[in-house]
């Protein structure tokens, strides 16, 4: 469900992508774009890419991309408990020394975008992270506050399928019908 119309031909697609159907050109773009920033196609491990999604739609406390990529979190990680933590819990998840200081830097970015300094940046170059790792940190960081803004702000609903199948495993999802 969506609070504007959609173009019915595209029922296949998630609904947060479909939510741009009235609008194909940008749709794809946006589809383009999430595909070049991130799913294995940035120089960060697959999971770590989920980590960011995840955290970044944890802070903005938005229900969709939690959902959405705390699954695709434990399908990388092949974790629900890791998975189940990052998205409700990050701040307690797990994390080794180099995910811990780009989950931190990921908090900032989210939370205070106008704080974030040269030593931040320098703390994930410290962790062993080269400069297009460290754009893809930003720019996955990016990417998901804006969809964020995208599936809350045209009330976008997760499908009572993936709803269900993630409340199977997390132990501390309960999301409202």
């Amino acid at each position: 469900m969506v609070w504007i119309k959609e173009d019915e031909g595209y029922a296949d697609l998630p609904n947060v992508i479909k939510c741009m159907s009235i609008n194909p050109e940008v749709m794809n773009a946006v589809i383009e774009m999430g595909h070049k920033i991130g799913f294995g196609s940035s120089s960060l491990s697959r999971e770590q890419e989920e980590i960011i999604a995840t955290v970044v739609s944890a802070i903005n406390n938005c229900e969709y991309w939690v959902v959405s990529h705390g699954e695709l979190l434990r399908q990388a990680s092949g974790d629900a408990e890791f998975a189940d933590a990052v998205m409700h819990e990050y701040g307690l998840a797990n994390f080794d020394e180099q995910t811990l200081v780009i989950v931190e830097y990921v908090e900032k970015l989210t939370k205070t975008p106008s704080q974030v300094t040269r030593e931040d940046v320098s703390a994930l170059r410290s962790v062993g992270l080269d400069d297009q790792q460290i754009l893809s940190v930003v720019l996955i960081t990016s990417m998901y506050a804006f969809m964020n803004r995208l599936a809350d702000g045209l009330g976008v609903q997760l499908d009572k399928e993936k709803r269900a199948f993630v409340e199977s495993w997390s132990k501390s999802l309960s999301l409202p019908n």
